[in-house]
This record gives C-alpha cells, sequence and structure tokens, in this order.
C-alpha cells in the first residue's frame, strides 16, 4: 500500500477528504524523482531547509534549494529531475475549495506565481514562513480546541501575505526586463491558454503583431528553442500527463487535444518523440 505522499496520492487526499482540506509536508516526506511529467492541481508552499531538488516547471528547469522556495497556486505540469540525498522541506498544500474560501486567488501575486513558481528568498523572509509553518502545525494537534479551524485558516491566510510580500520584494529588485524577454514571456503566456487548439506559430504571431518569421527568429535568440519547438513541446506534455494520469482512451485525447482523429495525433506524438501514444502509456 502506497504510505508517502506521492503527488498522485496528494491529489487523491484533498479529494477524498472534506471539501475544505489542507495537508503538511514534513521533512521526512519525500519527492520522488520523475522520468516523466506530472499535473500539480492543488495550491502549496514548498520550503526547503537542505540540499537541492531539481525540477522542470512547464518544461524550465529550476532548482529549489535554501535560498529559493515553490509555490503553486495555478496547475502546472511538472518533472522532478534530481533531488539530493541531503533534500529536506516542509510545506503546505491546500485543495482548491480551500484556496477559493480564502480568496487568496484574488490577490495580485496569484498571477506572479505562474510564471515564477520558484521564487529566490533571503534568511529573514524565509523565518517567518517557517514560524507560520511551525504554528500552524502546533494548531493542527490542538483537536478540542473551539475555532480551531478559523484560527488554521486565518493563519493559512497570514502565510501566503507574507509570501506575497517576498514575491513584491524579489520582483522589484530584479533588473529590468527587456523587450526579448517580454517577448517570450508573452508568446509563452499565449500558448498556455491555446495550446489545445492552435499549433502554428502564425496564430502566435498574429496575436502579437508580428510576423511569423520575426516571432520564430526573436524566440530562438532569446530562449534557445524556436516557436514552434515550444509550441510542440507544450503540446507534446499535455498529451504525455493525459496517457500516463487519465483512464481516456487515445481517441479521447486525440478529441481533447483538437486533432481530427487518433491517427493524426500518433503521426503527431511519433514524429517528435520517436515512440507511439501506446508505448508511451506503457513504459
Amino acid at each position: 500500500m502506497e504510505t508517502k505522499p506521492t503527488f498522485r496520492i496528494i491529489t487523491r487526499r484533498l479529494q477524498e477528504t472534506t471539501a475544505n482540506s489542507f495537508l503538511l509536508w514534513e521533512e521526512d516526506d519525500l519527492f520522488p524523482a520523475l522520468g516523466y511529467p506530472v499535473k500539480i492541481n492543488f495550491t502549496g508552499i514548498f520550503i526547503c531547509s537542505a540540499g537541492t531538488l531539481d525540477v522542470e516547471i512547464n518544461l524550465t528547469p529550476m532548482r529549489m534549494d535554501e535560498n529559493h522556495i515553490l509555490v503553486f497556486t495555478h496547475e502546472h505540469a511538472v518533472r522532478i529531475v534530481k533531488r539530493s540525498e541531503d533534500f529536506k522541506c516542509v510545506g503546505i498544500i491546500l485543495s482548491k475549495a480551500y484556496w477559493e474560501e480564502t480568496l487568496l486567488h484574488t490577490h495580485a501575486f496569484n498571477a506572479l506565481t505562474r510564471t515564477v513558481p520558484c521564487l529566490p528568498i533571503e534568511p529573514d523572509q524565509k523565518k517567518p514562513l517557517l514560524d507560520f509553518f511551525s504554528i500552524i502545525r502546533t494548531h493542527t494537534k490542538l483537536k478540542d480546541a473551539e475555532n480551531r479551524n478559523e484560527i488554521i485558516k486565518h493563519l493559512v491566510i497570514s502565510m501566503f501575505y507574507a509570501v506575497g510580500e517576498v514575491y513584491k520584494q524579489q520582483l522589484a529588485q530584479k533588473r529590468t526586463t527587456s523587450q526579448h524577454e517580454k517577448l517570450l514571456h508573452d508568446f509563452l503566456e499565449l500558448i498556455y491558454q491555446h495550446y489545445k487548439t492552435h499549433r502554428d506559430v502564425a496564430f502566435y504571431a498574429q496575436c502579437l503583431s508580428l510576423t511569423p518569421r520575426y516571432l520564430t527568429t526573436t524566440i530562438k535568440k532569446t530562449s534557445g528553442k524556436n516557436a514552434l519547438q515550444w509550441i510542440e513541446e507544450y503540446v507534446i506534455l499535455e498529451i504525455q500527463i493525459l496517457l500516463r494520469h487519465s483512464d481516456m482512451t487515445i481517441k479521447q485525447i486525440a478529441y481533447e487535444m483538437n486533432f481530427c482523429d487518433q491517427s493524426f495525433l500518433g503521426k503527431y506524438f511519433k514524429r517528435i518523440t520517436g515512440m507511439s501514444p501506446e508505448q508511451y502509456r506503457n513504459l
């Protein structure tokens, strides 16, 4: 029987318990290395106390260590690449219902967490977050305390507001973004919104009032990958997640991803990955 809180188990626990649920991630819980991506659909803060965790979040390599925290308030495609032997972290994980009840999704920092899920943090900024975690953990053990749930909810809200202040302070120190970096950011945001329905560079170029050639050249220069590669990687990433983490048939996945039929999806997937959807699902 599975006991360690993997991403799949976390999601199931949040769905099976009460609507207003949360989980505490303890230092002896381990992130398993994953050879394939998973979809994170819960809200969470993870604070590292030792070691390193190398991850890919929405295809972008990132490293969590004592100077970075992970903050998830949106759906992300995540693959855990490597974890050092001494890696330890704590965290708090909220169900969607709990997150929405706090109204924190209306806060300005919520938009920033989608593009900056791995946030630099200074020791004097991290200590209050660890203090909040410790106090929340203490109150979860007070089973008979009056107003326990309300106290915990307001502590959680305060903790996320503290994270919002870290975003505000860190991003204020960040150097000015170049025009090319802004274009890359805007392009990736568009892919995130439209990759299920649009797989052609021309669509994104038109949205950005650019020629396809200029968009491709600039994205390649800024990121090392051309525009079509980014689009295809987003599409393939979603297909891989559906193949691994859903009971959908390949025909249903083709419909979900707006391919004309299962055969076309199969050819598209094999051209990019070198294997068929069936082979990937059975790995």
